[in-house]
């Protein structure tokens, strides 16, 4: 059985990304330490997820695929295979600020380039 790795965002499968790393924090608020020195918080919210994606050598088809998924949204549902639990989750994200590198060029139709964007969970 072969199993293949797939990011899909609201729904369209994406190219296979290169590399990409998955954290998880938690939210606090109200944080302080007392007069002698003992730090007090409150939990907001739990395992907020954020993805840092890179996309290696994409065909410039590819790249237009990928920027095409998540601009001008303000939100999008991601599937993703979540490293912590070892299983495929949805949540929603928003996309970072995107970079991307041109790696080589031919023409305005025909180019490789590197993507690198961070989806964070709303």
């Amino acid at each position: 059985m072969s199993y293949k790795f797939e990011l899909e965002i609201d729904g369209d499968v994406l190219p296979p990304p290169s590399d990409y790393t998955y954290t998880e924090a938690d939210l606090h608020a109200n944080t302080q330490r007392n007069a002698e020195g003992y730090a007090s918080w409150d939990v907001v919210r739990m395992n907020v997820g954020t993805l840092e994606i890179e996309w290696q050598n994409l065909h410039g088809e590819k790249l237009v695929q990928v920027i095409q998924a998540i601009r001008n949204k303000k939100e999008f549902k991601a599937r993703f295979f979540n490293t912590l639990t070892g299983k495929y989750e949805v949540r929603t994200f928003y996309s970072g600020d995107r970079s991307s590198d041109l790696v080589r060029f031919i023409s305005p139709v025909k180019y490789w380039g590197t993507l690198r964007v961070p989806f964070v969970e709303v």
